[in-house]
């Protein structure tokens, strides 16, 4: 909401805003606000089923672009400028858009960038990703709630627990350090091999199996399906999975092979 308001203070129209949430974290309470506030909201559709989140969501921001086409047509616009998170908005402008009005993306995630580079978007896009405030300062707040969150499933204090972190971005290695410093056993992985090179604070693992089979508590921070090629008859003991990315995909075959 204050995002919000802060665009509002720079000149724009509240009517002239378009917002979409993410069913998995928006706010009831804000949303009332957006409403009230004169925003133009776009409801989130609940997934139909497990591994349903990233498809509904395209339809989500599909109906969003059709009410921004519908509004253009009787407003004095001469640009738009789209706040993404994931890039899935940015890749999605429809192209006659693009062509009439001009049209900056602001994307706030490194997933979201490749996202975009791989639909060939062509438009200019300011990478909030790469930031010093994202790089040097989310990142570890995102380790702390992430640490924050799961106490209240399991205690991550009292005992050394057998830890894996998949994914070394910024993320994965605040995360990583987060867990090192509460004194517990951490492996990495990446498959990048290029990044597990540069992580000689950790011991790596060769492959996706082996981080299964070495680890009982395996964070997802790759924003990537980790289990694709995982092979599920090594594992013998419980593990506990948990995802520390926005779409929450890390382990969505290894969900749907037991769902």
């Amino acid at each position: 909401m204050d995002l919000l308001k802060s665009i509002e203070m720079l000149g724009v129209k509240p009517n002239n805003i378009y917002f979409l949430g993410k069913i998995y974290s928006s706010s009831n309470e804000v949303i009332t606000k957006i409403i009230a506030s004169e925003y133009n909201y776009q409801e989130t559709s609940e997934p139909y089923h497990i591994g349903s989140f990233s498809e509904c969501f395209k339809f989500d921001i599909k109906k969003l672009w059709q009410m921004v086409i519908n509004d253009l047509s009787h407003k004095n616009i001469d640009g738009l400028i789209i706040l993404d998170d994931g890039g899935c908005c940015i890749s999605s402008v429809p192209t006659f858009i693009v062509e009439k009005y001009k049209v900056c993306g602001i994307e706030q995630t490194s997933s979201g960038l490749h996202r975009i580079k791989r639909n060939n978007q062509n438009v200019p896009v300011v990478a909030v990703a790469s930031s010093a405030a994202k790089q040097l300062i989310e990142s570890n707040m995102i380790a702390e709630a992430t640490v924050h969150k799961i106490s209240s499933l399991f205690s991550l204090y009292s005992n050394k627990l057998s830890c894996a972190v998949v994914g070394l971005g910024v993320i994965g290695i605040a995360v990583a350090h987060k867990l090192m410093s509460m004194g517990h056993n951490v492996i990495v992985y990446d498959i990048d091999q290029k990044k597990i090179k540069h992580t000689d604070d950790f011991e790596y693992a060769t492959d996706i199996n082996s981080v299964f089979t070495t680890a009982d508590y395996i964070f997802g921070c790759s924003g990537d399906d980790i289990t694709k090629n995982l092979d599920v008859s090594n594992l013998t003991t419980n593990k506990f999975c948990i995802s520390c990315s926005s779409h929450d995909k890390e382990f969505l075959t290894l969900i749907k092979k037991n769902s």
